[in-house]
C-alpha cells in the first residue's frame, strides 16, 4: 500500500483577506513527489505530498514537512491555534489497530494512521491509501463553517525544503517557540524565549584576563587583616564572577548560530532588550506597554538559533 506524509497545524480566525476553504492547491513536484496544500472549514491548514512505497520514508518527509511549515508560518506573521508539537507521542495509541504498546512506541508507529482509524492529527503524520493522493480527502477534519480570512503570503514554494528533522530534542524546542507565540503577556513571551536560548547555551568561564584580575584580588584578599569568614565571603562573591551570566552565554550562542542583524537592529541589541523585558515582567511590572520593535525580532532570532543548533545536533549523530 503506498503513503502519504502529512503536516497541519490550525489557524486563529482572525485573518483579513479571503480565502476559498476546503480546496487542494498543487505546490510542485520535486522527483516525482508531489506536494499539495488545503486550509478546511475548522481553520486546520494542511501540506501533504507522496505517494511512497516506504511509510518509513514518508515518516521523513512528513516531519521535514512538519519543521518547514512551521517556520514558515512564524515567519510570515500568522496566528496559530494549535501546532500540534504538545508532546511527540501526539497520535493516540489503540490497542485493537496497534497491537504491543511496546513495539508501537519503540518503532515510531505513534505517527501512522490506519485506514480503519482515519480520524484527522495536528502536526506530522503517516497515512496509508489504496493508490491515490485523492484519498487523503477521506481524512479530512470536519469543523465547524467559518469565515475564514488571511492577512499574509504563505508561500510554499519551498516545500520541500529540508531545514532539520522533527524529532524528540526537537519537539520540545519547537513547542517553546509555540508556547511563547501563544502567550497572552508581553513580558511572558520575552520570558519563555530567552529561557530557551538560555536552555540552549553552555556555561563557560569568562576570557583569560578577566580570571588572572579575579585571582589576584582573591591573594589581595588572601592577604588582608579580615577575619577567615569574611575572607570566604569575598572569595566566594569574586568566583562567583568567573562564569559568563546567563544573557552574556545567549549573546555568544547568537554569535555562534544567528544573523548579525534582524529588522534592522543589531542582535545584541535585540538580546538586550528582551532580557530587558523579562528583568520587569519577573519584578512584578506591567510590561504590556513595553512593546518594541527591537524585542519583537527576537521570534527570529529564536528560529535561526534552534535550526543552525538541530543541524549542528544532526551533524555530531550521524
Amino acid at each position: 500500500m503506498p503513503y502519504i506524509a502529512h503536516a497541519s497545524v490550525k489557524f486563529e480566525d482572525d485573518f483579513t483577506d479571503r480565502i476559498k476553504k476546503d480546496e487542494w492547491h498543487f505546490i510542485k513536484c520535486v522527483e516525482n513527489i508531489e506536494y499539495r496544500w488545503k486550509l478546511c472549514q475548522d481553520r486546520t491548514y494542511i501540506i501533504i505530498c507522496g505517494l511512497f512505497d516506504d511509510r518509513f520514508v514518508a515518516l521523513w518527509h512528513a516531519k521535514q514537512m512538519y519543521v518547514n511549515l512551521f517556520y514558515s508560518i512564524l515567519k510570515a506573521g500568522f496566528k496559530i491555534s494549535t501546532f500540534g508539537c504538545e508532546s511527540y507521542e501526539s497520535i493516540i495509541f489503540v490497542p485493537s489497530i496497534d497491537g504491543d504498546e511496546t513495539t508501537f512506541f519503540q518503532n515510531e508507529e505513534f505517527f501512522f494512521r490506519h485506514k480503519t482509524f482515519p480520524n484527522g492529527h495536528l502536526g506530522p503524520g503517516v497515512f496509508e491509501v489504496d493508490k491515490s493522493m485523492d484519498e487523503f480527502s477521506k481524512y479530512d477534519v470536519n469543523g465547524l463553517i467559518c469565515e475564514l480570512l488571511v492577512n499574509a503570503d504563505l508561500s510554499l514554494d519551498n516545500a520541500d525544503e529540508y531545514i532539520f528533522l522533527y524529532s524528540r530534542e526537537s519537539q520540545k524546542l519547537l513547542h517553546s517557540i509555540a508556547l511563547a507565540e501563544k502567550a497572552d503577556s508581553y513580558g511572558m513571551k520575552m520570558t519563555v524565549f530567552c529561557s530557551l536560548l538560555e536552555h540552549l547555551s553552555e556555561s563557560a568561564d569568562k576570557d583569560p584576563d578577566t580570571l588572572l584580575v579575579l585571582d589576584e584580588l582573591i591573594e589581595n584578599v588572601n592577604n588582608t587583616s579580615l577575619t577567615e569568614e569574611k575572607k570566604q565571603q569575598l572569595r566566594n562573591f569574586l568566583n562567583s564572577g568567573r562564569k559568563m551570566s546567563a544573557k552574556q552565554r545567549c549573546l555568544s550562542l547568537c554569535k555562534k548560530y544567528a544573523k548579525e542583524n534582524y529588522g534592522g537592529f543589531s542582535t545584541k541589541s535585540i538580546v538586550d532588550e528582551a532580557y530587558s523585558i523579562r528583568s520587569a515582567f519577573s519584578h512584578g511590572n506591567d510590561c504590556e506597554g513595553k512593546y518594541s520593535a527591537c524585542a519583537a525580532q527576537i521570534k527570529l532570532v529564536v528560529l535561526d538559533v534552534v535550526k543552525e543548533y538541530m543541524r549542528e545536533r544532526e551533524k555530531q549523530d550521524a
